[in-house]
């Protein structure tokens, strides 16, 4: 009889995002052939992004985000991830 061995290997990737470095992505996707008006809008949808949260009904002040890390919970930044 032959016996098999199953492994598994669970990864939390959940701070991975938000230690992405914007500038050496931005210099990958270069790299890869991306440039003009498409790697503008990249650089434009890595930065000055704002944000401001709920809770109880009351609204905060709005802030930045910091320099490095990509959003999370959308298609692209998912494929931005695994680009690296």
């Amino acid at each position: 009889m032959n016996k098999y061995v199953n492994i598994n290997l669970l990864l939390d990737i959940e701070k991975a995002f938000d230690n992405i470095n914007k500038k050496s992505l931005l210099f990958k996707l270069e790299n890869a052939g991306i440039r003009g008006i498409l790697l503008d809008w990249f650089e434009s949808y890595l930065s000055e992004r704002k944000f401001k949260v709920e809770v109880g009904g009351e609204l905060s002040e709005i802030e930045g985000l910091p320099t490095c890390g990509i959003l999370q919970g959308s298609a692209l930044s998912a494929t931005l991830f695994a680009f690296l």
